[in-house]
């Protein structure tokens, strides 16, 4: 009855027998998007089919439900909550779920990762268990998984060896991913609420990995992941589970009972795997790990030879809540678990202090809509929910109600401000420069005016431009700190970083609100110059501190990777996705972290997702595509480096980048068009150099590219992508003593992190 994939490796059935069993016929297209070319396998919920997209040729497992579950009525939309959920857990230990939709005969449908390889439980099944040597860093990769997950504010609840799969990387390497996140919620549970795990008696789970707490259908948080994940892992070792018997309900009483029994000396597990084992088993959650962290850094010390850190023991006794359950009859206690056994997987929100912000000016948006009912005419009321709009980043709400403002009073200088920012963080740039322009018209001496104008020049990497419109911003308002750190921020991807540091102590001095926000650059600032104490100094962030935002953690983790201290990163990225309130921004910075230490294929992942949310952000596109030319995957890169120039033409930096693909397919005339327009821009990023050296070098004008090089590190001498230019020109050169010497140079940097 479990819904789990059964026999990957099955033969396909003729024609007449997919009809009669009512399965989609091999060739089959769903939506104009997805051809099946493989039937996977079936469960209680659905069937799960290979197949390929038919625009990118990327293969992808797709989830149908089944035919009789088609009809409820919230099923679609329960289904697409769930799969909005499931795509914010991008993390290479989870399988990533990138589509949902409706076929067109109705049926819900979610598209997911394609992985070749076998569950768990098929691998436990062969070999009987698997030794501590081996199975230790499965453990490490589902703990990281589930830190990712917890830290997403999402609780698995139907943990269990079929849910975690073995697949193996190109270099032998075992890699684990935990799959089947939010499938349970497409059961018909009409008045569930989101806190709420049990409906009508039900049980939520598998009985043999069932926490205590979800055994009496108490509220469950991620501690219940935790034990189950114990159970895993005591199977994994020994072969068997700690609590079996001959029927569920006789299991579920052993989970509410019983201590798990330590694993014996026969299997040769060691005291401190034995004794983490026990932990997570523990009946009270208290005495469960805190999180799935504290548990990670237990088995990675054990992999590395330490010791565990000490446990203070046991802080409560577990509390033996019979009236729930336990003292029902066991006829009671059976209906139960057929329901419990029948509902597997669940994802559930944790509940996280960084939510959404829900007011401003003490009301929530329905709140503003009513005082917006009563005085449709007044623009100041639209102002006010667009802007709570704007701050919960719901640009295009923002943009409608900040549009309805302007109607009413055209030349209202917060809302041509405000728009003009929301029409900048949806790419409408040529619009936002408009609202710029007529606030500067409007009032001439408007230091935001230049500001806002100088933050769209920027964006759009016209750094001359927005160097002139923020030095006018400041002449005009002095005392402003962030007029201060937007200047700094432009001049930093043109490798002025003095100036940029000037800016950002002078912003810090002032102090505002932002001050995080002036910290944070500055500390990247230091990074980029390898000044790493100067910039551990500003980029070392108290976790309490809910003011410190997502991107701020993010160059903190980004310091954190340069200087090797991988866990830090890895808490700092942990904190940049509880804290982002935009999934497309999260994602696409995560990328950017995995491209600049050269993790191109995560981050080639990462920017899938974030540039399936946000469409239209330029910068994304072009990351991914530095991404795939990294790998050497052309074709691709310039696929997406087109689509970059298309959304923001105007931009130096990836008119280079096209113009050094184009120039590598073979398109040399193009490529010199594309340098031509690029080079007239007044302030250039040092890449631009870059780029028009390797065009120079592939075009045999070896002396052009090594001043190109010169330049570019003239301008930033800490830029990686320099010294690999000059390392290639000096190579060609025949100057071989001095080419080793740069390419030793930059295998000790890293690429510049562009938020």
């Amino acid at each position: 009855m479990q819904d789990n994939l059964q026999d990957l490796t099955a033969e396909i059935p003729l024609e007449e027998e997919v009809l009669a069993l009512g399965r989609l016929p091999i060739g089959s297209v769903i939506n104009r998007q997805f051809q099946v070319t493989a039937y996977l396998g079936s469960g209680e919920m659905g069937r799960v089919y290979k197949v390929v997209h038919l625009e990118t040729r990327k293969i992808f497992a797709l989830k149908t439900i089944s035919p009789e579950m088609a009809d409820a009525k919230v099923l679609a939309k329960r289904l697409e909550h769930e799969a909005e959920a499931a795509r914010k857990l991008v993390h290479a230990n989870i399988v990533s779920v990138y589509d949902v939709g409706v076929a067109e005969d109705g049926a819900p449908y979610l598209v997911m990762d394609y992985i070749e390889g076998e569950c768990l439980h098929v691998l436990l099944n062969s070999l009987g268990r698997v030794p501590q040597g081996r199975a230790l860093p499965i453990f490490i990769q589902i703990a990281q998984g589930l830190a990712h997950a917890h830290e997403k504010a999402v609780i698995h609840r139907d943990l269990k060896p079929n849910n975690i799969i073995i697949s193996t990387t190109p270099d032998g390497h075992e890699l684990i991913k935990i799959v089947d996140f939010g499938i349970a919620k497409l059961a018909d549970q009409e008045s569930a609420d989101k806190t709420k795990l049990t409906q009508d008696g039900e049980l939520v789970g598998t009985p043999l990995y069932m926490s205590p707490e979800q055994c009496l259908g108490d509220q469950i948080d991620t501690r219940s992941d935790l034990y189950s994940f114990g159970c895993i892992m005591y199977e994994t070792l020994t072969g068997s589970l700690p609590f079996n018997d001959e029927n569920f309900v006789k299991v579920i009483l052993r989970h509410l009972s019983l201590d798990a029994p330590p694993i014996p000396e026969r299997f040769g597990v060691s005291d401190d795997m034995n004794k983490v084992i026990l932990r997570c088993l523990e009946k009270h959650r208290d005495n469960r790990y805190p999180s799935a962290d504290a548990l990670l850094t237990d088995l990675q010390r054990i992999a590395d030879g330490q010791g565990i850190i000490p446990h203070k023991g046991k802080t409560k006794k577990a509390k033996r809540k019979k009236p729930p359950l336990v003292a029902l009859s066991l006829g009671a206690i059976a209906v139960c678990c057929i329901g419990a056994y029948a509902v597997t997987t669940m994802l559930t929100p944790v509940p996280t202090k960084f939510a959404k912000e829900e007011r401003l000016g003490g009301k929530t948006l329905s709140e503003w809509t009513a005082e917006i009912e009563k005085k449709p005419d007044d623009p100041e009321l639209y102002i006010n929910r667009g802007t709570l709009h704007s701050i919960r980043d719901e640009r295009n709400n923002a943009i409608d109600d900040l549009t309805q403002a302007l109607e009413l009073k055209p030349d209202h200088l917060k809302a041509l401000a405000q728009r003009a920012h929301c029409y900048l963080l949806t790419a409408k740039y040529e619009k936002a420069l408009e609202d710029a322009n007529k606030i500067i018209k409007i009032k001439p001496d408007s230091a935001d005016g230049f500001a806002r104008r100088a933050m769209i020049y920027q964006t759009c990497e016209m750094f001359g431009e927005s160097r002139d419109d923020w030095e006018r911003a400041i002449e005009l308002e002095p005392t402003n700190g962030y007029f201060c750190y937007g200047a700094a921020q432009n001049l930093m991807p043109v490798g002025r970083f003095d100036d940029a540091e000037r800016l950002l102590k002078k912003s810090i001095t002032l102090g505002d609100k932002a001050n995080s926000a002036y910290s944070a650059l500055l500390g990247r600032c230091y990074t980029y110059q390898q000044k790493y104490d100067k910039a551990f100094e500003y980029l070392n962030f108290n976790p309490a501190k809910q003011k410190v935002r997502g991107v701020e953690w993010a160059s903190a983790a980004f310091y954190y990777l340069c200087v090797g201290k991988t866990d830090a990163a890895q808490k700092a990225m942990n904190q940049l996705m509880a804290r982002e309130t935009f999934p497309a921004r999260s994602h696409r910075i995560l990328g950017e972290l995995a491209r600049c230490t050269g993790q191109y294929e995560k981050a080639i992942q990462e920017f899938h997702v974030s540039t399936s949310l946000e469409e239209t952000y330029p910068v994304g596109y072009r990351q991914r595509g530095m991404s795939f030319f990294a790998l050497g995957q052309f074709r691709a890169a310039l696929a997406d480096f087109k689509k970059a120039y298309q959304l923001n033409p105007e931009s130096s930096t990836t008119a280079t980048w096209l113009a050094r693909v184009e120039n590598k397919l073979g398109k040399k005339d193009d490529a010199q068009k594309l340098m031509k327009k690029a080079f007239e821009e007044q302030l250039l990023a040092p890449m631009s150099f870059v780029n028009r050296g390797y065009v120079q070098l592939e075009n045999g004008n070896v002396e052009d590219a090594l001043e190109s090089a010169r330049i570019a590190l003239v301008m930033d001498p800490w830029l990686k992508e320099g010294y690999e230019l000059r390392a290639a020109v000096r190579r060609k050169a025949g100057d071989k003593t001095q080419a080793a010497m740069d390419a030793e140079t930059a295998k000790k940097m890293f690429s510049h992190f562009d938020l």
